[in-house]
């Protein structure tokens, strides 16, 4: 499905999947299960990298703040370079304008 997406989506869905491996790695009790790297504050395509300052990452139904660099190979096949910095929760009066959900989405 990736070698499909354009350019700009593929390098977010590259370093979306990095991010979550990166964050249950670095700490293994934490397996988050969504991400949104534009949640707080937009995100930004600079050539084959991701900034994201103002990202949130679900776990267990709670919402964390994430920063993020990531860089994709010029194939766009795989992530080169990746780091990231955690934050406080995010408190639950603030997902709704941001469009953070708690609850999974069940799909027809």
């Amino acid at each position: 499905m990736l070698p499909m997406l354009e350019t700009s989506e593929r390098i977010k869905q590259l370093c979306n999947i990095e991010a979550l491996e990166q964050i249950h790695n670095w700490n293994p009790k934490l397996s988050p299960d969504s991400i949104d790297p534009a949640a707080m504050a937009e995100a930004r395509i600079v050539g084959n990298s991701l900034l994201a300052e103002g990202g949130a990452y679900r776990f267990e139904r709670q919402w964390y703040a994430i920063q993020l660099r990531c860089t994709v190979a010029p194939d766009y096949e795989s992530v080169q370079a990746f780091e990231f910095k955690t934050g406080d929760p995010i408190p639950e009066d603030e997902w709704e304008s941001h469009n953070l959900i708690a609850e999974d989405i069940e799909l027809d």
